[in-house]
């Protein structure tokens, strides 16, 4: 990966995290500095549904960028309900995929089992 496809990466991972930010944060506690930060709990509920809450497709900036990274070892970290973990192990790179939620981490599993990918799981 070349330097200016780094420095676009880290651009798209800066505007998550500040557009994340936004979403978590009133004007006013954005002033005050008390912003709103989801917890392991807010995520459980969230995806403790019947349904895959972003899909099952991986993320758009992922599909756009996989060709030009490097195959082998991949960790997707607070990789919720598996998507972008699952896409890259059904490309034939080796995975690890963690997440905070005991429901992400079952939905992923149930992901990469219909999806008939290979997963390496932490312990």
């Amino acid at each position: 990966v070349n330097d200016e496809r780094l420095g676009q990466m880290y651009g798209y991972c800066t505007n998550v995290r500040t557009i994340h930010e936004s979403l978590m944060t009133s004007p006013q506690q954005a002033r005050n500095g008390n912003a709103i930060k989801p917890g392991a709990q807010a995520w459980e509920d969230r995806y403790s549904t019947d349904h895959y809450v972003y899909g099952t497709e991986p993320n758009d900036f992922l599909a756009q960028v996989v060709r030009a990274l490097p195959t082998g070892r991949a960790l997707c970290l607070a990789d919720g309900e598996g998507r972008n973990g699952v896409y890259l192990a059904s490309l034939g790179y080796d995975v690890t995929s963690m997440d905070q939620t005991k429901a992400g981490i079952e939905k992923t599993m149930a992901l990469a089992v219909a999806a008939q990918a290979a997963r390496r799981w932490p312990n």
